[in-house]
C-alpha cells in the first residue's frame, strides 16, 4: 500500500518521516563512530517503517481511502448535526461528533469538530476523547499532545491515563514511554495484564484502537512483565 498520495487530506510519506524523526527512540553509546553512525541510520529508518507501518492501517481502517458517492452518512451523524445545529455552543456533540466523523473518514470536518469542542470545554475527558478521534485519524502526535494534557489535568488520576499514554508513545515510536505507562495501566487496572481480559476489555474499540492496544501488551509481556 502506498502512503504516498496527491490528496491534501492524507499524510504523504515525506510527512510522515519528518514527524517520526523527533520521536526516534534514543541509542546507546555506541563504541566507534562509524558504528554509532549507522546504528542511528538503522534507528532512524525503524522508526519511519514503523509510523508508516501503523499510518497504513489507518488509512485501511478509517476509511482515508477514496469513497464513490461521496461523505458517508448515518442516522447517529444525523442526530449529532441537528444536536450542533439547535446549539452550536454543545461541547459534546461537538466532540462526539468529530470522533464519528473521524472513524467515517471525513478528516477536515472531524478535525473542525474537535478544535471547536476544546475550545467550549478543556476538561480531562474532553481531552481524552479528542485523543481517541486523533489517533483514529492517524494525527498520533495530536493524539499523544492531547492524552498528555488530560493525564495532566487529572494529576494521573483518571482510570484511562495510562493506558492512553501507552497507546500514544507506542504510535509515535517511544516504546520505553509506551512500556513503562502500560505498566501503570496494568498496576491500576488489571484486566490490561492478561490476554483474554484485554480482549474483553477492549472488544467495543476499533479496529485500530484493538490493534495497537495489543501490540502494546504483547510487547510488555515479552520484554517487561515481571
Amino acid at each position: 500500500m502506498k502512503l504516498l498520495t496527491q490528496r491534501p487530506d492524507v499524510v504523504s510519506q515525506r510527512e510522515a518521516t519528518r514527524r517520526s524523526e523527533p520521536l526516534t527512540p534514543a541509542l546507546s553509546p555506541c563504541g566507534a563512530k562509524g558504528e554509532g553512525d549507522k546504528a542511528r541510520r538503522e534507528s532512524r529508518l525503524g522508526a519511519v517503517w514503523f509510523y508508516n507501518s501503523i499510518l497504513a492501517l489507518v488509512l485501511v481502517l478509517s476509511g482515508c481511502a477514496h469513497r464513490p458517492g461521496g461523505p458517508i452518512t448515518s442516522p447517529k451523524l444525523e442526530i449529532l448535526n441537528q444536536q450542533v445545529l439547535n446549539n452550536p455552543n454543545n461541547a459534546q456533540a461537538h466532540l462526539n461528533r468529530g470522533y464519528t466523523l473521524a472513524l467515517l473518514g471525513q478528516r477536515a470536518a472531524a478535525r473542525a469538530d474537535l478544535r471547536r469542542a476544546l475550545e467550549l470545554r478543556r476538561s480531562g475527558p474532553a481531552l481524552n476523547s479528542a485523543g481517541f478521534a486523533y489517533f483514529n485519524l492517524g494525527d498520533f502526535h495530536d493524539a499523544l499532545k492531547v492524552w498528555k494534557e488530560a493525564a495532566d489535568l487529572s494529576q494521573r488520576q483518571a482510570r484511562y491515563d495510562y493506558y492512553c499514554l501507552a497507546m500514544g508513545y507506542y504510535a509515535v515510536g517511544d516504546l520505553k514511554q509506551s512500556l513503562e505507562n502500560y505498566q501503570l495501566a496494568v498496576e491500576r487496572e488489571p484486566k490490561f495484564g492478561d490476554s483474554k481480559s484485554l480482549a474483553e476489555r477492549t472488544a467495543e474499540w476499533t479496529p485500530l484502537e484493538r490493534h495497537v492496544i495489543q501490540q502494546v501488551y504483547a510487547l510488555w509481556s515479552k520484554t517487561w512483565r515481571p
